[in-house]
């Protein structure tokens, strides 16, 4: 399996089969945008709110998509960080 990255701020992955197993025609393509912690596809006030709400919380199974620093903590960096991606969308 071969993986093409964009090269784009927002992320778009293509995965192609070289030799063996199925994947479905076309492609399949997945998209990542940081910052994006609902999944909608956007960076913007809805995520900065959800991080804002968290912060303070340690990371866990059911909010660890806020914690875009890594750090296990939810914190002001990582509104920061959710905040600076503000605006940005995944391209179509």
């Amino acid at each position: 399996m071969s993986l093409t990255d964009s090269g784009s701020p927002s992320a778009w992955w293509s995965f192609e089969q070289q030799a063996g197993g199925v994947l479905p025609e076309p492609p399949v393509l997945v998209g990542l945008l940081g910052g994006d912690v609902n999944g909608d596809g956007a960076g913007n006030q809805t995520d900065a709110y959800l991080a804002r709400r968290a912060t303070g919380s340690s990371a866990n199974t059911s909010n660890f998509h806020l914690d875009v620093d890594l750090s296990g903590t939810l914190s002001e960096s990582d509104g920061y960080a959710i905040r600076l991606r503000n605006g940005r969308t995944l391209p179509c």
